[in-house]
């Protein structure tokens, strides 16, 4: 690695954008002077929709207006690995898809938007355990299934990047860290979120020791906080809809 690496500088442009639209989310950016995004969410004319959602049409129109507005995909910000790791009723709303059919499907769907978009990176997650149990318990299960889903980014030339993020399996450095060691694969790499751990309950400190666990393996940052108007204890599970 060069001494001085360079960065780029991005974000989810949905953000923006009280509506949505592309239109609202590519001139905030171009206002700014940003000139990469992550598409999630997005407005094309026929409502809010998530970008593995999109039709060949929508994207088309997309790229026109990245034209139009000076600006390039940095990462697919999918909802891959955002399912439930075992077919269980845990009190949750999270979905259950059989993974042979959402490596076929799903994870597919993603490759070929990255490529779409031209871009070589896809935000994913680590996948729900069921609500009330330990995520170590979880570990060989996530690791085999998130190591397919390397391969198959490997073999389309992308990278797949692992967010931490609640009630996931990853849902603490240490444990992401421990995946990203037993994967050991050169299309994953990790994202850190400190908003992410703080609405976990953690202290400053705490999130610092989170980000030194991943950092081997980090390939980008999502640099945001987290502040609730009530203090905040350790929780096993976060209100997702709250």
């Amino acid at each position: 690695m060069p001494e001085n690496p360079s960065v780029i500088l991005s974000g989810f442009a949905d953000e923006s954008a009280n509506q949505k639209t592309a239109e609202q989310q590519f001139a905030a950016f171009a206002a700014v002077g940003l000139q990469y995004y992550s598409i999630r969410f997005i407005d094309v004319g026929n409502g809010i929709k998530n970008v593995m959602e999109l039709t060949k049409t929508e994207i088309t129109r997309v790229r026109h207006l990245e034209d139009e507005y000076g600006l390039n995909v940095s990462s697919i910000g999918s909802p891959i690995g955002k399912v439930k790791l075992l077919d269980v009723d845990d009190k949750t709303n999270n979905r259950f898809v059989p993974f042979d059919k959402y490596l076929d499907k799903d994870v597919n769907k993603a490759c070929e938007l990255a490529h779409a978009f031209e871009t070589k990176l896809i935000r994913g997650f680590s996948f729900y355990h069921p609500r009330g149990t330990d995520p170590r318990e979880h570990l060989t299960q996530t690791i085999d299934q998130l190591g397919q889903i390397a391969e198959a980014c490997h073999r389309s030339d992308l990278t797949f990047g692992l967010e931490i993020e609640a009630n996931l399996v990853g849902q603490s450095g240490e444990l992401l860290a421990e995946i990203y060691r037993q994967v050991n694969h050169p299309a994953l790499a990790l994202i850190f979120d400190a908003g992410n751990i703080v609405c976990q309950g953690f202290s400053r400190d705490e999130v610092f020791g989170q980000y030194q666990a991943m950092k081997r393996g980090i390939g980008w940052i999502h640099i945001k906080d987290y502040r609730h108007p009530a203090p905040v204890t350790k929780q096993q599970h976060v209100n997702e809809d709250a």
